[in-house]
C-alpha cells in the first residue's frame, strides 16, 4: 500500500472472524467506529458478504492527516474485538519504509502505520514543522501582542476565539511561515485580551528530504528492538544509532524546511 492522502478512502478495512480451529464464523452483531487523530469518533456500517467476512458498506474518506484507528466490536455469538490502523498524509509511504529498511519479515501494515505516524509526530515535535496536512486546535495565553502556533507553515486560520467568544478575521494578522498570530496589524501595538486564545488552523506541509529520512530512521529505531517478529531492518540499526541519525537529520527546530 502506498501513501494515503487527505481525501482518499482508508484502504483495506475488512476483518475476518474465525473460531479457534480457523473456520470462518458469523457474529451476532458487528459495530465499527473510526477514531480520528483529534480523538473524535464516527460510527461506520459493516456488511457481511460471506461467512466470517465483514467489510464497510461504504468507503470512509480521510478528512485530516494523522493516525486513524478503526475498531470492530463483535457482540453476541463469537464476540471479539479487532483493531486496524491507517495513517494519513505521512511524508513517507509504507512501501518506501519497507524498501528502505529492507523489511522482509512479518511486520504488519497496522504496526508500520502506527510506527510511521509516531515517527512523524516525533519529527514534527523536534522541528516545529508540520509534515502532513492537518487541522489543529491550540489554546494560548492572551495578554500578549502575538501568540504562536506550534506547527508551521500555516495554510489557513479557520477560527479564533478569546475566552470562548469568536473574534473577527480583521482583528488579527497571521505570518504563515512562522505561525505568529498578531493582534491587529503587525506593529500596531495591540494586545490579545487576557485569558485563553483558541485557534483552529490548517497546515501546509513543506517537507525537506532530510525530514522524510528522519521519519524513516525513527521508524528504524522503533523496529530495532523487534527484529525477531518484524523482519531484519538494514545494517547499523541499533536503537541508539537509529535514534541519533533521526535527530541529526531533523536538526534544530525552526529551520531548514523547503
Amino acid at each position: 500500500m502506498a501513501a494515503i492522502d487527505v481525501g482518499d478512502p482508508l484502504p483495506g478495512l475488512a476483518v475476518r472472524v474465525e473460531n479457534p480451529p480457523g473456520t470462518p464464523v458469523n457474529v451476532g452483531a458487528m459495530a465499527v467506529t473510526v477514531t480520528l487523530p483529534d480523538g473524535s469518533s464516527t460510527a461506520l456500517t459493516a456488511t457481511n458478504p460471506t461467512t466470517g467476512s465483514y467489510v464497510l458498506s461504504a468507503p470512509y474518506f480521510a478528512t485530516t492527516g494523522g493516525l486513524h484507528r478503526v475498531r470492530w466490536v463483535a457482540s453476541g455469538a463469537n464476540a471479539c474485538v479487532k483493531e486496524q490502523y491507517r495513517s494519513v498524509g505521512d511524508p513517507v509511504d509504507i512501501d518506501e519504509v519497507r524498501a528502505e529498511l529492507r523489511i522482509t519479515g512479518n511486520a504488519s501494515d497496522d504496526l508500520l502505520y502506527r510506527h510511521i505516524a509516531a515517527a512523524t509526530d516525533r519529527v514534527e515535535s523536534w522541528t516545529g514543522r508540520s509534515l502532513r496536512a492537518q487541522t489543529l486546535t491550540v489554546v494560548r495565553d492572551g495578554g500578549k501582542y502575538a501568540v504562536s502556533l506550534p506547527r508551521t507553515p500555516v495554510a489557513s486560520v479557520v477560527a479564533v476565539s478569546v475566552n470562548g467568544t469568536a473574534v473577527a478575521a480583521d482583528t488579527w494578522t497571521l505570518v504563515a511561515r512562522t505561525g505568529i498570530l498578531h493582534r491587529g496589524s503587525i506593529g500596531s501595538g495591540s494586545y490579545w485580551p487576557a485569558g485563553q486564545v483558541q485557534v483552529t488552523y490548517t497546515t501546509a506541509p513543506a517537507v525537506a528530504d532530510r525530514y522524510r529520512q528522519a521519519v524513516i530512521e525513527y521508524v528504524r529505531y522503533l523496529l530495532a528492538g523487534q527484529r525477531g517478529s518484524t523482519g531484519q531492518p538494514s545494517a547499523g540499526a541499533s536503537p541508539e544509532e537509529a535514534l541519533a541519525r533521526s535527530r541529526q537529520l531533523a536538526g534544530p527546530g525552526g529551520g531548514g524546511f523547503i
